[in-house]
């Protein structure tokens, strides 16, 4: 859907911006359109997602999105620094007593994208 390209490009100038809050929304939009529009998302990453949306930005959490493929996979979200290991325990609990398995949980930086390497 062309909503989707250009929710993409709005979130890419802001996190060029820093406008985490901004960023963060169009996070969740996109969730909500692979959710729904798409039908592409599964229960336990929907899980991940509302979590994430409950903890909100007073509890660290920017925003959140499926991603990958679609029909399981992984979540990211985008969060403070300093909240990291409050959020994981929280997803880590929430989700392990909704569905009886303990989540597999990473943190990364975000880094440069692919680009052209000449030689």
């Amino acid at each position: 859907m062309v909503t989707e390209i250009d929710r993409t490009q709005q979130a890419a100038a802001a996190i060029a911006a820093r406008r985490w809050s901004e960023a963060g929304r169009l996070m969740y939009l996109s969730h909500d359109s692979l959710r729904y529009d798409f039908e592409v998302s599964a229960p336990e990453l929907d899980a991940i997602v509302e979590i994430a949306r409950a903890t909100g930005e007073e509890g660290g959490v920017f925003g959140a999105r499926m991603t990958g493929g679609g029909f399981g996979g992984c979540a990211v979200l985008l969060v403070r620094t300093a909240a990291v290991t409050s959020i994981m325990e929280r997803i880590r609990a929430q989700y392990s007593q909704q569905f009886a398995v303990t989540p597999t949980l990473f943190v990364s930086r975000p880094a440069a994208g692919a680009g052209m390497v000449h030689r």
